[in-house]
């Protein structure tokens, strides 16, 4: 967008804020959905695992990648530096997953509690390892509705960030 002044045009037409952001978020979502179920698929060949329950666990799966691509949306729409946004969302990704993911039994009594319920990553993980081993889980209802209200919750922030950068 930088090398080819993609932006300054973007400013200058008349596609909406919808139309700008979307030219962003589906492309992303498509890219990593796709990379995210061929790693599922070349794992699950050459490790010999086996699904439980498939088709909610590609659900899962499938609406984390849509929520991973609108906040990389967002944070790319917020700081216009891929660098920068790489950077940031790794650090996110970090945080979520060391409060939520395999360390936060071992850190303090109630403070990882806490952190750890704000995390997508820890429902998501904690619901595809009790569906994959017990065949069911408490945690599929409410990662399946954090995923999708990061989903609803970043599109129309994107929207706005591109409408702000837009009328600057």
């Amino acid at each position: 967008e930088n090398k080819n002044r993609i932006g300054a045009r973007f400013r200058t037409s008349t596609a909406s804020s919808l139309s700008v952001y979307m030219s962003r978020f589906v492309p992303s979502a498509i890219v990593i959905t796709a990379l995210m179920f061929a790693g599922v698929a070349i794992c699950t060949a050459l490790f010999e695992l086996t699904w439980s329950q498939t088709a909610l666990c590609a659900l899962i799966l499938l609406l984390g990648c849509i929520a991973a691509a609108a906040l990389a949306t967002v944070l790319f729409s917020l700081i216009r530096n891929v660098i920068v946004c790489v950077v940031v969302g790794y650090c996110l990704l970090m945080f979520w997953g060391f409060f939520g993911g395999s360390f936060c039994p071992y850190m303090w009594a109630t403070f990882a509690d806490k952190l750890r319920d704000y995390s997508p990553i820890y429902y998501m993980t904690r619901s595809l390892v009790e569906l994959n081993t017990s065949g069911s889980s408490e945690f599929t209802l409410p990662a399946v509705l954090i995923l999708c209200g990061m989903t609803v919750v970043c599109v129309p922030l994107g929207m706005a960030a591109v409408k702000v950068r837009k009328e600057n």
